[in-house]
């Protein structure tokens, strides 16, 4: 479903920045003013110096971000607590018709999430 495929990348592209936005401001290249959490930057800022550390960082960020979006696509799908008590969609606006129809989200997501990284890394 293309429906699908468009808000997978959108959510690569946000994971994506996000992870070098924070990055950014680890190396203080960043303008954009991080006030709620400028003094544990200060404190990531002593202990991640070197192009190594970076990527190290960079690869838990990345990935603590895939589990949580894959657990939002989860949510969505009602394989979590949530379902319990109601459930979600993820509703196409224009045409009406649920993204949930086709497949779970989430094994869609993290296959779409492998294949693009597993891309960009050739």
């Amino acid at each position: 479903m293309w429906e699908q495929q468009v808000l997978f990348k959108n959510m690569k592209s946000i994971k994506d920045d996000w992870v070098e936005e924070s990055l950014k401001r680890l190396k203080g290249e960043e303008d954009w003013d991080w006030e709620s959490v400028r003094e544990s930057y200060e404190v990531l800022k002593l202990a991640i110096k070197t192009e190594q550390d970076r990527e190290a960082y960079r690869t838990v960020l990345n990935e603590i971000i895939k589990g949580v979006m894959h657990s939002m696509m989860a949510m969505f799908d009602g394989s979590d607590a949530l379902s319990d008590e109601f459930s979600i969609d993820v509703i196409n606006s224009e045409t009406g018709e649920s993204l949930l129809s086709y497949s779970a989200l989430n094994d869609e997501f993290f296959d779409y999430i492998m294949d693009a990284e597993e891309e960009e890394e050739k």
